[in-house]
């Protein structure tokens, strides 16, 4: 990981947790939970990650319920597939299709991020 976090800080702990659950954000409370963490503990690591820029927080201004998502793209290795995909060929063909899809989106979404990011920094100079 390139952030100059310890592995196994609770810092660490959550940016690994949300790499490995890229697709969706948590909440802090869903995080400890997963963790086995006291909330607070949690709340104040995810505020720092979070200043560090390592962690997103997203707002569902409906709920207005925060989660959060990891900045870092942690090098996980492929999980493994279980004995009954691999003896089924066509559903393993369907998973493997279905995250090809998911990475590409994902890809889609980081390509829209640095443009945006791009946009405001130069929207930021401008006004400077």
């Amino acid at each position: 990981m390139n952030a100059n976090l310890k592995p196994g800080t609770l810092q660490y702990k959550i940016i690994e947790f949300l790499a490995q659950h890229p697709d969706q954000g948590w909440n802090y409370k869903e995080i400890a939970l997963g963790l086995n963490y006291p909330n607070e503990s949690v709340s104040c690591s995810l505020s720092v990650l979070e200043k560090k820029r390592l962690v997103r927080k997203i707002v569902d201004f409906n709920s207005r319920a925060a989660k959060y998502i990891s900045n870092i793209e942690l090098q996980i290795s492929e999980p493994t597939v279980p004995t009954f995909v691999e003896q089924e060929p066509s559903l393993r063909y369907n998973i493997m299709q279905r995250l090809d899809k998911v990475r590409m989106e994902r890809e889609q979404l980081r390509r829209k991020e640095e443009k945006l990011i791009t946009a405001l920094e130069i929207l930021n100079e401008f006004r400077a």
